[in-house]
């Protein structure tokens, strides 16, 4: 082997070590930073509220965390973010007794995204005179949840707390594809466009 060729062999296989070795590090701080975002996220403890806005699909246990919200005091009433009627959706609002119990409000965002569910929060707030908000979602949606709630309605006091649902590996694997995604568009799209 010549010199020259040598040479060109070695710089090769220092580019390939560099590559492979930039790609890991790139792959450890994905993993790193969705762990941090979707499987521990910052979440809050909830100081007394004007209402708790559950964020659909309004499972029984971001239900269950509403209620005892409601139940210790920590708010005056709920608003849950339901489906549309038509279909076969379980997440309706006549699929759902809790729709018609007292302190309790069942309203379809539009569209339904969680920029739809801050257009209807905002909505909701000015009717309502509502000021500080307790939104309940699922532990892998609770960082996208609170950047889109705080960019979406600024002028409320917004604190996130997020329940555990059962997933399995794949969920956890298909959650921080589509919260990943999730976050792009949020960052790359205005929260007033109905588009969104």
């Amino acid at each position: 082997m010549k010199p020259r060729d040598l040479a060109e062999s070695v710089r090769r296989r220092r580019m390939r070590t560099t590559l492979l070795i930039s790609g890991l590090l790139f792959a450890v701080l994905c993993l790193g930073g969705g762990l941090a975002a979707y499987v521990f996220p910052t979440t809050d403890e909830p100081r007394p509220a004007d209402l708790v806005f559950v964020l659909g699909p309004a499972s029984d246990a971001r239900i269950d965390e509403a209620l005892a919200l409601l139940s210790n005091g920590r708010a005056r009433s709920v608003l849950i973010s339901v489906a549309s009627e038509r279909g076969q959706s379980n997440y309706k609002a006549s699929r759902m007794p809790i729709c018609e119990a007292p302190n309790v409000e069942c309203s379809k965002p539009t569209p339904l995204t969680t920029k739809g569910e801050a257009r209807l929060l905002n909505r909701y707030a000015s009717s309502h005179d509502i000021e500080s908000v307790i939104v309940v979602t699922f532990t892998p949606h609770v960082s996208r949840a609170r950047y889109i709630m705080e960019r979406c309605a600024p002028d409320l006091d917004i604190e996130v707390v997020g329940v555990d649902e059962d997933l399995s590996l794949g969920d956890w694997a298909y959650q921080f594809a589509y919260q990943t995604g999730g976050f792009v568009k949020a960052m790359a799209t205005p929260c007033s466009t109905a588009a969104h």
